[in-house]
């Protein structure tokens, strides 16, 4: 989870910085914990499923930044 927190918070800070100012502290950590969790899960599932890990980190990371890389893209 460690690999998806720091994933996410990179994306975020190098790639969204609008957004990242945009938020509150408390919605910022809300969204990186619960991103992170459900890349995690997602991950989990996939190996679970008979992917291999490169494939199931694809498939996690897409589950991180959904809906994240547009200037539109709410916060959680």
């Amino acid at each position: 989870m460690d690999y998806f927190h720091q994933y996410l918070l990179t994306y975020l800070t190098e790639g969204r910085p609008d957004l990242v100012h945009s938020m509150g502290r408390d919605d910022f950590f809300s969204l990186i914990t619960s991103r992170t969790e459900a890349a995690a899960t997602a991950f989990e599932q996939a190996r679970r499923q008979g992917h291999d890990v490169t494939t199931a980190q694809e498939l996690a990371v897409q589950v991180l930044i959904e809906g994240l890389d547009t200037e539109d893209s709410p916060a959680e």
